[in-house]
Order: C-alpha cells, then sequence, then structure tokens
C-alpha cells in the first residue's frame, strides 16, 4: 500500500514540470506568432496620399500619420530637395518613398519603423563643372527675358538674355536650377545628366492682379514691365 502510494505521488509530481512546460510553449508559440504579424505587417504598411508640388516635410509629415514610422533628416540638408507631386492608393511604403526620392540629391533607408534621410554621396562624374544652356518661354512659346535663374543652395545664378536664353555653370549633376520670374509659377529642374534644359513657365493669374505700389502710383502686377 506504501509503495502505491509513493508511486502515485511522484509520477503527479513528475507530470506538473511537464504539463508547465507545455503550457510555456504553447504561450510562447503564440506570442511569436502575433509579433511575426505585426513585424510583417509594419514592413508592409499601406499608404494612401495624393500632394501636388509639396515639400518633402509635408509628405513626411502624412506618411508618419499613416504609418506612424519616424522621420529623422538634416534640415539643412532638406532644404535642398525638390518640391514633389505623388498620388499612391494602397502602395507599400517604400513604393511612395521611391516615388519621393526619385531626382533628389537625398537618399534614404529604414531602420525599423524610423526613416532616415540623408544627402547623397556625390559620384566623381556629379563633382564635374557643368555648363547648362537652354532657352525659357511661356505657354505660348514667346520668349522670356530677365529671367532669374539660381542654383539652389548657392549664390551662383544667371539671368535669360531677351530671347530668352541663359547659360549657368553648376558643380554637378545633382545641382537644382531655380527659375523666378515676376508673375509666373516657380520651377526647379535637377540637372542629372542633362547639358540643355528648356523650361515653360506658367502664369500665375492670382499675382497678375495684385496691386503694386510704385513711385508714381497704382499698378496691376500684370502692368509692369521693368524692375519696382
Amino acid at each position: 500500500m506504501y509503495k502505491k502510494i509513493t508511486a502515485l505521488i511522484c509520477n503527479k509530481c513528475s507530470c506538473i514540470p511537464f504539463k508547465f512546460l507545455l503550457i510555456m510553449k504553447l504561450v510562447l508559440g503564440i506570442l511569436l506568432s502575433v509579433f511575426m504579424q505585426v513585424s510583417a505587417a509594419s514592413f508592409a504598411q499601406k499608404v494612401n496620399i495624393s500632394v501636388k508640388n509639396a515639400h518633402l516635410k509635408e509628405v513626411f509629415g502624412l506618411l508618419r500619420k499613416q504609418t506612424g514610422y519616424d522621420f529623422l533628416y538634416n534640415s539643412t540638408e532638406l532644404n535642398s530637395s525638390l518640391r514633389v507631386s505623388v498620388t499612391a492608393k494602397n502602395e507599400e511604403l517604400k513604393t511612395v518613398l521611391d516615388k519621393c526620392f526619385s531626382n533628389q540629391p537625398l537618399t534614404y533607408s529604414i531602420k525599423e519603423t524610423t526613416v532616415l534621410i540623408k544627402k547623397k554621396q556625390p559620384s566623381v562624374v556629379a563633382l564635374q563643372q557643368l555648363n547648362i544652356t537652354g532657352k525659357i518661354t511661356d505657354e505660348k512659346g514667346q520668349a522670356l527675358g530677365n529671367v532669374n535663374i539660381r542654383v539652389k543652395g548657392t549664390q551662383t545664378g544667371a539671368a535669360s538674355d531677351a530671347n530668352g536664353n541663359y547659360k549657368v555653370n553648376v558643380s554637378g549633376q545633382n545641382a537644382v536650377l531655380v527659375f523666378n520670374y515676376l508673375g509666373y509659377a516657380i520651377q526647379e529642374k535637377v540637372v542629372g545628366t542633362n547639358k540643355v534644359i528648356n523650361v515653360v513657365l506658367v502664369q500665375e493669374t492670382s499675382k497678375l492682379d495684385e496691386i503694386v505700389v510704385v513711385g508714381y502710383g497704382e499698378v496691376k502686377r500684370a502692368d509692369l514691365t521693368g524692375s519696382v
């Protein structure tokens, strides 16, 4: 009788650790499965976005709200970026970012749930001095003279002649040209491999109707023919 009771107690004691291990394995398996699903979902974030001529900082804010990802960047470097127009419906975050960083002087990498933005490392070709030429016209094909052309982030600039032609030197393929003319929308162009960059400027009607105070009275901005 004593032997039977002792054996029964021993069997029960040996079963307790075994059952406990089974439960622990089951719990760990469930937690691991949930973690993997969450991780997969975070890396396959779907994004819906539609912006036109927006600054990258604005785009980052919209993407952060939808995905929860953080964006780390240098503000000075970000100021050299081009404005972007992007439309995406139920697309992955990486696909949208690839669109945003196309032809940009910046690049990005994703570390877990953080997007790191940094300046592209210039290649030997990108460091070469380039002579860029082109012609600037309006939507009707009329040449625009005295258009201000500036190399973004530098003091380098030029102006178009009476026939709309211009010439400017840039320090590499990553350079961005900014075209600015009174009454017209500002345009930006990445140099890239182009040696000739022709630009068609579009009038901004709202600005043409603005009243400008000059020394001899008030006139509409559209009626100005020279510097104020």
